[in-house]
């Protein structure tokens, strides 16, 4: 920094030599602002230690500084100036030589502090006392040590020495200017001695000692010394706020501060000032005294006016030198005057000193703020715990606190002032206050305590401490009580001598012992325990109690007060001790534990009653109430004794187990006694006692009681009130009695009573009649409706033998009935229900229904009969029976007529659909005769749909149908409709998409869900669009599976769905070309019920058709059964074609006949023989021996089943195939040929192609037969 501005001096110098030749010009202007320019150099030059520059520099300032300020200079002065500047000029030639002063740094080590004394106790406290502070100390205990040691190297921060040693009293003193001689001036010198003289003193100050200090040195007053004297860096660097307009100036001071270890925030605009401090807390201020917007002293008088900154030291910058002009500025606010140029030791030395005096000062001020608030609170506390007064020497209250009015009663008004005899009460005599008055006007404090008297009158007790203060000459000026309320405690002593007459006087026998003592001896026992023992206190204290235990001393007892002393508890005992004379006696003992204020166990008390004459009693009381107390328990009796006074009642052992109390609550409360009342009840128990206490009325009374599991008990009370002499009641005595028994048979009794006249209610209004006998039969009551029933009147018929109430001979049986019972076998008529005849008075029969029931009452026997009239019941069933009869007999006549009409329909369809057949597989026929025979096989097969379809239909409604349900796969049987029902798709062109993915089990009949399905998909093909499309889908949805049959036809309107399912209806297309019957969705319905599903139907007008069928999903597997489907089997023509096979038909219709034989009359190999009646067709039989019979069920003469019969008794045939034709097709026909035997039924009209497989079949088995 030294460097940059020797640099920058020749720039300096250039704007001199400037200003210098304005001034020539006559710019006078340019005066001040040389004035300036020259003022600042001389500080910078001064700080960066140039002195010939500043001095030449200050030279020049005095000489622009005489200048006139407003007169045109002459040639002499600006001669003077040019010289002067010249001289400045040369001194700067060559600024840098000569010697630079080091920079005081801060020291980063530990100070080190040299002491030399010779008293070694001397020198270990100081050695503990600075290194406890955190110095290094060295120890020199001679001066010889001392001058040898090298302080060049490492010079100490501070030396501390004694001034006497053995080479002479001012030794020290020497040493210490010898030092000084040696240029060793770098540190400080403190010296120390016991000498207190002028002399001693003034020769360590002339020999270079900084302080001088006397023995005993103040430990305290020789830290800070040796901190002051060192100037040593505290832990928590100085802070300083610079301000100089010079940049220059400030930046060299701030490096010097900085370096010394201070930290420094400085600013070249004293207006700025304050917004500084806000954020610095400076602890110096370091200002030049001549600045241009505001001076040093100015800005010191500004910030001296505000209290934060009043107390913070300030130090002046200046050039000026003249002391009139420094003082000036100290009076200003300031504390320090430094002459610019400064050296850096003296600034360094200068700030640390006034930071450390102002930390210090801050630090006291706090301490003694803090000391403040200390004694403050010393002085709340005592205040709010003592009564404090004080007074002058002549005894008036000056200062009484809150406490003192409180206890006193008067206001703080009303007591300073006065005189403290104000609270004097007249207990104590005036010797006492002589005392207290002489011993502290001697200056000592007086202790003791008084009792004083409250404005009211009132005494109370304070335990007092008077402090007297003394003046200087030792005489108190002034009287401070300080006093502490024990009225309680001279109260509880009161109580404590009060109690202590009244155990000296006690009837008991009371002892202490000390548990902390070996044996735990007595300590003291009063006059009664002499009294009951014989031993007196001298012989009885030091002793343990055992001593007045014998051998005849209780065990138990014994254990238990053992038990109360090892555990430290209350207890008690009863024991059997002897007397000092060694006769025994009863001692009814109580032990309560002592503790002292720590809590520990210290002692135990005994109290102690000679309870033998009681005891005696209490044995024979005892008896007396055993037996008491045993004869209520029989009685099941308890009793109590209520203290009308004192609420109490005392209960007798047995009265808890009446009321439910606990076993061992033998005293309670009213009020207690109340609550076990049901609530019910209590009212009512309230008022008899309340009738009883205050109007002698007997009380005498019948309550429940509810225990506390919640049972409910009835109690009879009696009781009476026991008075004073003045008819005051003082006790009410009761007796309780349980009577639940009682009660529970009386209200059983009720609750019998109420019934039988609900019964009797009953009976006489019931509509059937009931009449009552005894063993014999002899009527003991008859209600109202006997009595309409049979005519009588009670009063006729009671008493009369029940016989006379019955037809013969059915009134004789009776009798017999009745001996039955009573002979103790069954009779065929108890508990059961019958239906007999009954004889009017007026000798009419009617019809009965009897039901008898036996009771027992008193070992006697009676038979109750409940009648009643079912003639009309009985004509009803007549008319049921015979409607039944008739619907049985049209329900036969229907099937009847039902097989007819599938028989009468089926032959001649037989023929039509027969020969139509065999023209239609005869070669030749022209394309008309084709068609002729195609229109006659789809009518005859039309009509054959409609003869099976009604004919279903009356089975499904008779209910003569089977079904057989089983697992189906939903797949497997989707697939064998589509095969069949595909074809006639293509003929009518319609598309069958088949979208069911999914193989699904559910349980259904195959056939007739095959028949259900069917329909849906004939439906879809039928009321199609042209082209149209039909789709198969089946789904899962709650345990159901659906199977939907979609078209894309024209739809239903809504208006007509409601006829879908209605026979006979086709809604609407009566009248076009698609065939139908009306009937198929009827049938398929009541078919899906049948087998526990559903079908529906959703439709869209003009959109088409989806109808459904659900049926319940099953988890098990179907067993699938594969349908064979039954193939024509031809035979090979034999060779020659001659005939193999003989077949037999037994047919009265020459149509069928024909027919038959036109079908086989094609195969060569077949012969046909047929017969028109029965008997010639077993003739046959037997005669030709044919291969295979075909037989017509309905044959004149004999029918179809009996033919069978005979020919399965010929040898001949026996095992020869019979095949039934016919036309009953129904079912149950088919299953009844079947059963009957036929191999094979096929009905009419015959299927062609059918009936030649089986024949074909049937030959072919008998051929491999």
């Amino acid at each position: 920094m030294r460097e940059a501005f020797i640099a920058r001096l020749p720039d300096r110098l250039a704007i001199l030599r400037t200003l210098l030749e304005d001034i020539e010009r006559g710019r006078h202007e340019s005066l001040e602002g040389l004035h300036r320019a020259v003022h600042s150099l001389v500080g910078s030059a001064g700080i960066h230690q140039l002195m010939p520059v500043s001095e030449a520099a200050r030279n020049l300032e005095r000489v622009v500084a005489a200048m006139p300020a407003d007169e045109v200079l002459d040639e002499q002065g600006l001669h003077a100036m040019r010289k002067a500047l010249a001289n400045l000029e040369a001194q700067a030639v060559n600024p840098g030589h000569g010697f630079v002063p080091q920079i005081p740094r801060r020291r980063t080590e530990i100070p080190r502090i040299a002491v030399v004394d010779d008293d070694e106790e001397q020198t270990g406290w100081l050695r503990s006392m600075l290194e406890r502070a955190g110095y290094r100390v060295d120890v020199f205990h001679e001066l010889a040590a001392f001058a040898a040691a090298d302080l060049t190297t490492e010079p100490p921060s501070a030396v501390i020495m004694d001034s006497v040693f053995l080479e002479g009293d001012n030794a020290g003193a020497q040493v210490i200017a010898k030092l000084k001689k040696q240029s060793l001036n770098g540190f400080p010198v403190i010296g120390i001695s016991m000498r207190r003289d002028m002399a001693s003193k003034l020769a360590a100050y002339r020999a270079g000692a900084s302080c001088f200090l006397t023995k005993p040195v103040d430990s305290d007053a020789l830290l800070r010394v040796v901190a002051d004297s060192a100037a040593l860096m505290p832990m928590e660097p100085f802070r300083v706020l610079l301000v100089d307009d010079d940049a220059d100036q400030r930046a060299a001071y701030g490096l010097v501060l900085r370096q010394a270890g201070m930290t420094v925030l400085d600013g070249g605009d004293p207006l700025k000032v304050l917004e500084m401090l806000e954020d610095f807390a400076a602890e110096v201020l370091v200002l030049d005294r001549v600045m241009p917007e505001c001076s040093g002293p100015e800005l010191a008088a500004i910030l001296r006016d505000d209290e934060r900154y009043a107390q913070v030291p300030i130090v002046y910058l200046s050039m000026e030198t003249r002391a009139s002009r420094q003082f000036s500025a100290l009076n200003c606010s300031g504390d320090h005057f430094l002459t610019k140029p400064v050296e850096p030791h003296p600034l360094v030395a200068a700030v640390a000193l006034h930071a450390r005096r102002f930390r210090q000062t801050r630090e006291q001020t706090e301490s003694l703020r803090a000391t403040l608030y200390e004694r403050e609170r010393q002085q709340q506390a005592l205040d709010a715990h003592a009564i404090v007064s004080a007074t002058d020497v002549a005894g008036t209250l000056i200062y009484v606190n809150d406490r003192f009015c409180e206890i006193s009663g008067y206001s703080r008004n009303e007591l300073v002032g006065q005189n403290h005899r104000i609270v004097k009460s007249s207990e104590h005599l005036p010797e006492f206050y002589l005392d207290m008055w002489n011993t502290i006007a001697c200056g000592n404090i007086w202790r003791g305590e008084v009792c004083n008297r409250r404005k009211d009158g009132r005494l109370y007790w304070v335990e007092t401490s008077i402090v007297p203060f003394l003046d200087n000459t030792g005489r108190p000026y002034q009287y401070v009580s300080i006093r502490t309320d024990i009225s309680l405690i001279k109260k509880a002593e009161l109580r404590l001598r009060l109690l202590e007459r009244a155990v000296e006087a006690s009837a008991s026998s009371i002892s202490m012992v000390d548990v902390n003592k070996p044996g735990m001896p007595l300590i003291y026992v009063n006059p009664a325990f002499e009294r009951i023992t014989g031993y007196s206190r001298d012989e009885a204290i030091g002793r343990n109690p055992r001593f007045l235990q014998g051998k005849e001393t209780d065990q138990p007892g014994v254990d238990e007060i053992r038990a109360v002393l090892q555990e430290g508890r209350a207890g008690g005992a009863l024991l059997h001790n002897y007397r000092k004379n060694g006769t025994p006696y009863w001692n009814d003992l109580r032990i309560a534990p002592v503790h002292d204020e720590q809590g520990r166990l210290s002692h135990f008390i005994g109290i102690a009653d000679d309870v033998t004459e009681r005891r005696d009693a209490g044995d024979a009381l005892l008896k007396s109430e055993e037996r008491l107390r045993r004869s209520q328990h029989y009685a099941n009796i308890g009793t109590w004794d209520w203290n009308i006074q004192t609420g109490k009642v005392i209960c007798s052992e047995r009265i808890g187990s009446l009321f439910g109390y606990p076993e061992d609550k033998r005293e309670i409360s009213f009020k207690y006694f109340l609550n076990g009342i049901h609530p019910d009840d209590r009212q009512k128990v309230i008022n008899a006692v309340d009738a009883c206490v205050q109007q002698g009325a007997e009380y005498n009374i019948e309550h429940r009681c509810v225990w506390p599991d919640g049972t409910v008990r009835w109690l009879l009370e009696r009781g009476d009130v026991v008075r004073a002499g003045d008819g005051t009641p003082l006790n009410m005595l009761g007796v309780v009695q349980d009577i639940t028994h009682r009660k529970f048979a009386e209200l059983k009794i009720l609750e019998k009573q109420a019934r039988l006249v609900i019964f009797n209610h009953i009976i006489e209004n019931v509509a059937d009649a009931v009449i009552t006998i005894d063993s014999v039969g002899t009527i003991s009551s008859f209600n109202p409706a006997a009595e309409k029933l049979f005519g009588y009147s009670a009063a006729e018929i009671i008493n009369r033998n029940v016989n006379l109430l019955m037809p013969e001979p059915y009134r004789s049986k009776h009798g017999r009935y009745i001996d039955l019972h009573n002979a103790g076998q069954p009779s065929g008529i108890i508990g059961k229900q019958l239906e007999l005849p009954g004889q009017h008075k007026d000798g009419t029969v009617f019809s009965l229904e009897l039901a008898v029931t036996l009771m027992e009452i008193d070992d006697s026997k009676h038979f109750v009969g409940i009648l009643r009239d079912i003639s009309e019941r009985k004509q009803y069933e007549q008319e049921i029976i015979a409607a039944r009869d008739e619907a049985e007999s049209a329900n036969n006549a229907k099937s009847e007529f039902l097989s007819n009409m599938s028989h009468e329909l089926r032959t001649p369809m037989n023929a039509i659909l027969g020969f139509g057949q065999l023209l239609e597989i005869e070669a030749g026929l022209n394309d008309d005769q084709a068609d002729y025979v195609d229109e006659i096989l789809k009518a005859g097969h039309h009509l054959l749909e409609l003869i099976n379809e009604v004919l279903d239909l009356a089975r499904i409604e008779s209910g003569n149908i089977n079904l057989s349900l089983e697992p189906l796969s939903c797949a497997e049987l989707i697939g064998e409709c589509l095969t069949l029902i595909k074809p006639i798709a293509q003929v009518r062109g319609i598309t069958i998409n088949d979208a069911a993915i999914g193989d699904y089990v559910i349980r259904a009949d195959r056939t007739r869900l095959k028949q259900v399905l069917i329909n849906l998909l004939s439906n879809a093909i039928k009321y199609n669009r042209p082209q149209g499309e039909v789709l198969v889908r089946v789904a899962v949805q709650d345990g159901f599976v659906r199977l939907e049959v979609s078209d894309t036809g024209y739809g239903i309107p809504a208006t007509r769905r409601q006829e879908l399912f209605q026979p006979f209806s086709r809604l609407g297309v009566e009248d076009t070309d698609i065939e139908g019957t009306g009937i198929g969705l009827t049938i398929s319905r009541r078919l899906m019920k049948m087998m526990g599903g559903t079908i529906g139907m959703d439709s869209e007008e003009g959109r088409g058709c989806t109808f459904w069928i659900e049926l319940p999903q099953v988890a098990a597997e179907p067993d699938i059964r594969s349908n064979n489907v039954e193939q024509v089997t031809t035979f090979e023509a034999a060779s020659g074609g001659e005939c193999r096979y003989t077949v037999l038909y037994i047919e009265d219709n020459p149509a069928n006949l024909r027919l038959i034989a036109q079908i086989l009359g094609r195969n060569p190999q077949v012969q046909l023989i047929t017969a028109h009646t029965p008997e010639l067709g077993l003739e046959l039989a037997s005669a030709h021996y044919p291969e295979l019979i075909l037989l017509d069920i309905n044959l004149p003469g004999m029918n179809g089943y009996q033919v069978l019969s005979v020919l399965r008794s010929l040898d001949a045939v026996k095992k020869t195939p019979v095949i039934a034709i016919s036309a009953n097709a129904t079912p149950r026909d088919i299953e009844q040929g079947m059963a009957a035997g036929f191999d094979e039924y096929i009905t009419k009209p015959v299927d062609v192609m059918r009936f030649l497989a089986v024949v074909n079949r049937l030959l072919s088995d008998g051929t491999e037969r």
